[in-house]
């Protein structure tokens, strides 16, 4: 982490914190006045302890800030560090703000887990600085901790009669439900469910994790293939404005693709279909670009695009915004990398470009719409 500058004398959080007393029903060990238009600044708990990084230009405006010790006792799972809370009173996160906190590394199954409100706590993204974990803040206010990392496995053996008449599997936490589905199977099978470290997958980016991450393996005779689509519900929590999906783990190529889904927004619940005995699955959530530049290139010969936003099988208007002639296309392919091009927003196929723009243009601005019809 760069160096940064302590800010608030301690008479001025002093008085702060006997003018603001109580933020949001929550008592403040540290409430701090942060101003990050010109320079970073650090909201600190104490030498060694938990503190809070601000870049330049990391908040809308100066705001307040409260960041505490929550005192909750939680008697579920093993805690391995307090649970840190804050609140941004004042200002949006523009750009990245870092909880650090300092952490032995004892123990090797672990996790850091988040909640807006204290109540359902879920994995989060952090990264390992030498005796320190550093999270990106997943909004301008919640609770973080370290806990011990608990995988509850689920194997269930199903019989052919089971099997032939279906039966749903469900894991006891109740976040992933997996129906097999009458006649799916012609032989009997193991089901196996389990939950999976979040330190051992990359998170792509301009995604937010908003469930468990889950493995799941139909061990059927003689290998085989379920010969439906089987559902899979995972539900998610916090997140219920972006566009989810759940997306499976490629080891091939060590990233998260999507799957085609449908969020149940109702009941928190997104589905997905398959007809694989094996994936690792999650459900994220992501902020859709709107507008951006597509380029083009040879694939199919149709009506089609790649898009890093979409699954497969989403149907989608795009508009030239220089001419504003439009036309409809299927997904049937993964792209643009946004890390290499931040700016591409869709690729088209030849066909597709050349009914809204002349092929020689390369690339053109373009909105990008989901269509329903």
């Amino acid at each position: 982490m760069p160096s940064k500058k302590q800010i608030t004398p301690l008479f001025l959080t002093i008085f702060l914190m006997l003018f603001f007393g109580r933020i949001n029903n929550v008592n403040a060990n540290i409430l701090s006045f942060v101003d990050t238009s010109k320079t970073e600044q650090l909201v600190s708990l104490g030498e060694n302890q938990a503190s809070l990084h601000f870049f330049a230009g990391s908040l809308s405006q100066p705001s307040r800030v409260a960041f505490w010790i929550d005192q909750t006792i939680l008697t579920t799972e093993k805690q391995l560090s307090p649970i840190y809370a804050w609140q941004i009173l004042d200002a949006d996160i523009v750009d990245k703000v870092f909880l650090e906190i300092p952490f032995d590394f004892v123990v090797n199954d672990w996790q850091v887990v988040y909640s807006p409100d204290g109540e359902n706590f879920l994995p989060t993204t952090y990264e390992i600085n030498k005796q320190s974990v550093i999270i990106p803040l997943p909004a301008k206010n919640g609770k973080i901790y370290i806990t011990s990392l608990v995988l509850s496995e689920v194997k269930i053996n199903l019989d052919n009669a089971t099997v032939k008449k279906g039966y749903p599997v469900k894991t006891p936490d109740g976040f992933f439900n997996f129906y097999i589905l009458p006649d799916a199977l012609q032989q009997s099978a193991e089901i196996t469910i389990k939950p999976l470290n979040l330190a051992g997958f990359n998170i792509n980016p301009g995604l937010k994790l908003i469930s468990p991450i889950y493995y799941f393996y139909i061990d059927a005779a003689d290998g085989e293939f379920p010969q439906k689509d089987l559902p899979i519900d995972i539900k998610y929590f916090g997140d219920n404005v972006n566009v989810k999906d759940i997306y499976y783990w490629d080891n091939i190529n060590m990233t998260w693709l999507p799957s085609p889904s449908i969020t149940r927004y109702n009941e928190g619940v997104v589905r997905t279909l398959t007809h694989q005995r094996e994936m690792i699955l999650a459900v994220f959530s992501k902020e859709i670009m709107e507008k951006g530049i597509a380029s083009w290139y040879r694939y199919k010969g149709g009506d089609f695009a790649a898009s890093p936003d979409y699954a497969k099988g989403t149907k989608l208007k795009v508009t030239n915004l220089a001419n504003h002639k439009s036309v409809i296309v299927a997904v049937n392919d993964y792209g643009p990398d946004r890390s290499v091009h931040p700016e591409r927003i869709i690729d088209l196929d030849r066909v597709a470009f050349a009914k809204i723009a002349d092929p020689s243009a390369g690339v053109i601005v373009v909105s990008v719409e989901e269509n329903y019809y």
